[in-house]
């Protein structure tokens, strides 16, 4: 029941008292309004805007795809190289003196070497060359290993113990199993690196007429995963630590049947990364059940360098560290603010542009000194990009006193303010990046396939899909060819010791390894 209140009873300094309280309640209803406006413009940009300047081809029909992608090309220059969409940069695709030649001549019968005028004889004057470049599907082979075994006549006769000899052949990947290396490294490619659901795999072989379904390619992924990548995966955190300089994100991942949580509960891959300047260059997936701090603080509590994140509280607990902010993050709480500015508003005569202005110069400085040394990066950084991040923490801390806090640019300025300290580390060391987009990046094919697969079924699973994601983005990280690579190591590591650091040391995606399991050096 509402209360009613009689004001004619009401003494001026009540009324003036009301009056205040009515006035306060109205601008915080207000302020909410505004807020809660701002969020919906920002969901329907999310829902219906373009998320980038760019065309994502990857949205186009399936059945206009081939005329949109095709273009009038000289057949021999599409071997190495294709015009950009612009016209303005050339990308090198291939080259064919780095795949396998085969060459087929094609010469005259001693019937046809006479000349068809005069009846004498033909001599070669020279030869025309017309490349065309042959696609092998891929074929499934069966290779029986016959161990000999071997018995000493002489002591079988004279009743000496018997002696028995076998020709031991190579150690199995998995006992029992018919998996190969090549097998089971075709199968984690097309799953990890090329986001190809097992069940869809499953079809590809029984196209090719072979029996293999998921469960069996699922439990052979688990295993060599626990046998070999785990031992792997560790060692590679032992030499994270130590490292100077090193990046961290997370990302969210379902699973289904996980202990003590529903199924539609969040679990997180957190991803740590090597430093851009640190000689291993390494990405580690680690899987945890939920976000929560001490995930971080267990992880990291050994490390003591510097630590580039997004800003998360959570690395904000983890004691001797020295902590960098990501420019990227703040850059986008002020671009989603600019983005609510109405169209027929003048944008460049706001606040919010200018803040955008001053982070877009930092950026260009970035751009414009890529290929200086860390030590002269440095150098430019103090006397190019410290005026201008003096400048935009002075403009934010006048925005401070002036502006709605609860508004997205509040938000937006609230957020800088409390990681000035975090965005301020870069410029003293030519190491650390302006972003951790770079980790962004480590992440996204985990996130291109979670989107494909959509969860995982068991912590088990999501154990072992972490070891290969960290070994699948850092081989990619050290220029390899990921199916090579995986094919390589689990031909060598079966029968070996995997808690021999020298062995593991060889086989790291950053060792000196077998030239053909690297990526043609771009150009």
């Amino acid at each position: 029941m509402k209360k009613t209140v009689n004001i004619k009873q009401m003494s001026r300094a009540e009324l003036e008292q009301k009056y205040m309280e009515m006035a306060t309640k109205v601008e915080q209803l207000s302020q909410e309004n505004a807020w809660y406006q701002e969020q919906i413009k920002l969901q329907q940009k999310k829902l219906f805007g373009k998320s980038s300047e760019k065309v994502n081809s990857d949205q186009l029909s399936l059945f206009d795809e081939a005329e949109v992608e095709s273009t009038p090309i000289n057949d021999e220059s599409s071997l190495t190289e294709l015009k950009a969409h612009t016209g303005k940069k050339k990308t090198k695709l291939l080259n064919p003196d780095e795949l396998k030649n085969t060459t087929i001549d094609y010469v005259l019968s001693g019937e046809e070497m006479s000349c068809p005028k005069c009846g004498h004889n033909l001599h070669e004057m020279s030869t025309h060359i017309r490349r065309e470049l042959i696609f092998i599907p891929a074929k499934v082979e069966i290779i029986n290993h016959v161990e000999h075994i071997y018995s000493c006549r002489y002591c079988e006769n004279n009743d000496i113990e018997a002696t028995i000899v076998k020709a031991d052949g190579p150690a199995p990947l998995i006992n029992g199993s018919i998996a190969s290396a090549s097998l089971v490294a075709n199968i984690i490619n097309d799953k990890y690196e090329k986001a190809l659901p097992l069940y869809r795999q499953e079809v590809t072989f029984m196209r090719m007429g072979i029996n293999i379904n998921r469960q069996n390619m699922s439990n052979w992924i688990i295993k060599v995963a626990n046998s070999y990548f785990k031992a792997m995966v560790e060692y590679m955190t032992r030499q994270l630590l130590m490292m100077e300089y090193i990046s961290a994100d997370e990302t969210p991942v379902q699973v289904l049947h996980e202990p003590g949580k529903a199924a539609s509960s969040k679990s997180y891959m957190w991803v740590y990364m090597s430093g851009r300047s640190e000689s291993k260059q390494m990405v580690i997936y680690n899987y945890e059940q939920s976000r929560a701090h001490k995930h971080a603080v267990d992880y990291l509590k050994e490390y003591s360098g510097i630590l580039l994140s997004d800003g998360y509280q959570a690395y904000d607990k983890i004691d001797n560290i020295v902590q960098a902010g990501c420019w990227v993050h703040v850059r986008r709480k002020f671009s989603d603010t600019l983005e609510l500015i109405p169209k027929n508003a003048d944008k460049k005569g706001t606040q919010t542009y200018k803040c955008m202005q001053l982070i877009r110069k930092l950026f260009k400085i970035e751009s414009d000194n890529q290929d200086k040394s860390y030590e002269e990066l440095k150098i430019i950084r103090q006397q190019e990009s410290v005026p201008v991040v003096d400048e935009f923490f002075q403009l934010l801390q006048e925005l401070k006193g002036v502006i709605q806090l609860k508004s997205h640019l509040g938000e937006a300025v609230i957020y800088a303010l409390n990681q000035e300290e975090k965005l301020r580390t870069y410029l003293n060391d030519g190491r650390i990046e302006i972003s951790n987009n770079v980790t962004e990046r480590a992440i996204r094919p985990f996130t291109i396939g979670r989107n494909n697969w959509l969860f995982m079924n068991t912590v088990k699973g999501a154990d072992s899909s972490s070891y290969i994601y960290s070994l699948v983005e850092s081989a990619k990280l050290n220029n390899l060819k990921p199916y090579d690579y995986f094919n390589y190591i689990l031909s060598i590591l079966p029968g070996k010791d995997m808690n021999d650091e020298k062995l593991l040391e060889s086989v790291m995606p950053w060792a000196e390894l077998p030239k053909e399991l690297y990526n043609p050096k771009k150009s």
